[in-house]
């Protein structure tokens, strides 16, 4: 398995090719070009590369050709992902006025659908009345324990009359300052 790609000696002055073992992960040779030819001599003076792993640039595909013609090419994951990258860019960039206006049409029928105010005050209102009745019945509840503590009864007859638990008739009790 044999990886080629670009290597800069000067950025924007001077290009080479860098092959590399990709079973050891290392560098096998730098040609002194980008050169198709090049690679392909080099190819047929190292027989038995089976597998290239390379960008998309056509000067190595016509080498790998010309070279070892029986080897098979695949592109490598580096160069997959920074063309899959491009290619996102270059879409989101065309449709980016398509992308607006769909989320400026979703924006608007968020506030189409905005809540009425008047059937929210209503729904906060029957919350209300509904919290009021459980504040009325808890209050209820609480007298009753008062009165059958008064008249002298323990927590156990409290409990099984009035059907609360233990724990409620318990903390009514010492609510009140009333021993148990």
């Amino acid at each position: 398995m044999l990886g080629v790609d670009d290597w800069a000696r000067r950025r924007g002055q001077s290009y080479a090719s860098v092959l590399l073992d990709m079973d050891r992960h290392r560098v096998l040779d730098i040609l002194p070009d980008r050169e198709a030819g090049t690679f392909a001599d080099w190819l047929r003076a190292h027989p038995g590369v089976q597998l290239i792993c390379r960008d998309r640039a056509g000067g190595y595909a016509l080498g790998v050709r010309e070279g070892a013609p029986d080897a098979e090419q695949v592109a490598d994951r580096w160069h997959m992902w920074d063309e899959l990258g491009d290619y996102v860019k270059t879409t989101v960039a065309a449709h980016h006025g398509c992308i607006k206006e769909h989320y400026a049409a979703l924006r608007q029928a968020a506030l189409d659908q905005a809540p009425d105010p008047q059937q929210t005050a209503g729904h906060a209102t029957a919350a209300h009345a509904e919290n009021r009745a459980r504040v009325v019945r808890a209050r209820q509840r609480y007298e009753q324990v008062q009165k059958l503590k008064a008249e002298g009864k323990h927590i156990a007859a409290v409990t099984r009359e009035l059907r609360l638990s233990t724990a409620t008739v318990s903390r009514m009790c010492c609510q009140s300052g009333v021993p148990r």
